[in-house]
């Protein structure tokens, strides 16, 4: 897996959104695929061997959403993250999309995609609104800001970052090498050389610029 790779996978095409905790049981994650359609997750994860118990409560909290905002996801997903029973302690993940449970309360989630995206945007316009920095890419003008101790640098298109919601445009297909990935989210992110696949290759205390 390249550098690009990693970065991708901290902020894929899928816009996502944490759920407020509430008295009821309800899944951890929702969020839309780059077509629109709703998905619901409910992640459990375990520090030793699989549980089949915890991923039947994970699809049990996933089946429980039959809406968002009248609109019938197209998945709904338990999953649990576990390490393999072996010597080599592996770190694996099982998932499960189960169809709803008619015996169980189900409810509608009131969320509409401009307020996910607007949730979504949110962190990164904050952040960046601080910083004057910017950079052309692929004849995009990106406000950027570094995070210097973890070797990276965030950027979001600037037409996004002055006009919120209003400025997503339709998804883009992601451009990507080594150092820099751009999703079809308008989110720019530039690693660092401590990201070199040499440097993954090492234990995270060992990792060092050069």
């Amino acid at each position: 897996m390249t550098g690009a790779d990693r970065s991708g996978a901290l902020k894929r095409t899928l816009a996502l959104t944490l759920l407020r905790r509430a008295q009821w049981s309800h899944p951890d994650l929702v969020g839309q695929t780059a077509g629109g359609d709703w998905i619901v997750v409910e992640a459990k994860g375990r520090s030793n061997s699989f549980d089949q118990a915890a991923l039947e409560h994970a699809k049990e909290q996933a089946q429980a959403v039959v809406t968002i905002g009248g609109a019938e996801p197209v998945l709904r997903i338990g999953m649990v993250t576990h390490f393999s029973g072996d010597d080599n302690g592996q770190l694996r993940f099982r998932a499960s999309d189960p169809p709803p449970d008619e015996r169980r309360v189900h409810w509608d989630l009131p969320l509409t995609r401009e307020r996910l995206m607007e949730g979504y945007y949110r962190p990164f316009r904050t952040w960046l609104s601080r910083s004057q920095r910017t950079t052309e890419f692929g004849g995009r003008i990106f406000r950027i800001a570094e995070a210097d101790n973890a070797d990276f640098t965030v950027g979001l298109a600037e037409n996004q970052l002055e006009q919120g919601f209003a400025g997503i445009s339709e998804p883009e297909h992601h451009v990507r090498n080594e150092n820099y990935y751009v999703g079809r989210d308008g989110v720019l992110v530039m690693l660092g050389s401590m990201w070199s696949p040499k440097n993954m290759r090492l234990e995270p205390q060992s990792r060092t610029r050069s």
